[in-house]
């Protein structure tokens, strides 16, 4: 066998990090999915199907979900905004523990 066959296998096989976690949801999902109709097993078949239905509908999605959640919405100003000089001029005053801050008893 040629040597470029193998690496090719063996860069097909190797699965990335996005592909393992996408392979992760999609079993919590369908073992969520799995506990539902078994907890439904007195409810119609109507029912159950329509949980299975729902379940892989959410597959479907859940890839494009994945490639389009981090969504940057632009609620906040950027972060070099946050930084301005007057503010970071500002000191709090010093507090003393002498006799001078405290206050004098008055009789």
């Amino acid at each position: 066998m040629p040597a470029s066959f193998i690496e090719g296998l063996t860069l097909i096989s190797a699965p990335s990090g996005s592909m393992l976690l996408l392979l992760l949801k999609a079993t919590v999902i369908l073992v969520a999915a799995l506990g539902m109709t078994v907890a439904m097993q007195k409810a119609s078949a109507g029912a159950r199907h329509l949980v299975w239905l729902v379940t892989l509908s959410t597959l479907l999605v859940v890839p494009a979900i994945a490639v389009w959640s981090p969504l940057r919405l632009k609620i906040l100003p950027p972060e070099a905004a946050h930084a301005s000089p007057a503010v970071s001029q500002i000191s709090a005053p010093a507090i003393t523990s002498g006799p001078a801050s405290q206050p004098s008893p008055s009789t």
